[in-house]
């Protein structure tokens, strides 16, 4: 029998899970991510004062993939995910599994919390959201949390576009763009970049 691995995210965690995975008998590999490459947003001001070229710094998933019989890359956005059906859905449709990488930035451990914080206690495992809303009133999906779908372009992410986080061994955060990982997972393999 063979096992479906479906990895969310081609960022560095789960590139380095599919290569882990790739050309292994018994296993196929879904790598689904939104965009067709890979890109290292640390170096992009390098790239901006010609110090380096942008084929330095980005390359395309299918290419990373490339000798990897056993992965299939999927350009698709991960919309939520069906446990109990063995079933993400993206925007390309569902895609089935037997187990599920979810590769992403930043896993965060509470280690302090503010007085006005009523979901989070010390302990507790935190995904922080990457896409912030933008400063428009008139942008309705920000005002709707709905940041993802900015109508305006001036949204800001966390260690990416004008907000400070990416890599970083502390970081201090809103309430409200912290997810609690649930604590029946916390002894779960949890892949990060």
């Amino acid at each position: 029998m063979t096992a479906k691995v479906v990895i969310v995210g081609a960022g560095f965690a789960g590139l380095n899970a599919a290569k882990v995975l790739a050309n292994r008998t018994g296993i196929d590999v879904t790598v689904v991510d939104r965009e067709n490459h890979h890109v290292f947003q640390p170096l992009l001001y390098q790239v901006a004062t010609a110090a380096l070229s942008p084929a330095e710094i980005a390359a395309p998933v299918r290419g990373i993939l490339s000798g990897a019989r056993n992965v299939r890359v999927l350009m698709a956005e991960a919309q939520r995910v069906d446990l109990a059906g063995r079933m993400p859905h993206t925007s390309a449709g569902p895609v089935g599994f037997d187990y599920l990488v979810l590769g992403h930035e930043s896993l965060g451990v509470v280690v302090e919390v503010g007085s006005a914080v009523t979901r989070f206690k010390l302990g507790d495992l935190v995904v922080p959201s990457v896409r912030r809303p933008c400063p428009h009133d008139h942008c309705a999906p920000c005002r709707a949390d709905l940041q993802d779908f900015c109508a305006t372009g001036d949204f800001t992410e966390r260690g990416i576009k004008l907000t400070h986080g990416f890599m970083t061994e502390f970081y201090v955060d809103e309430e409200q763009y912290l997810n609690l990982v649930p604590p029946q997972l916390r002894d779960v393999a949890v892949l990060v970049e």
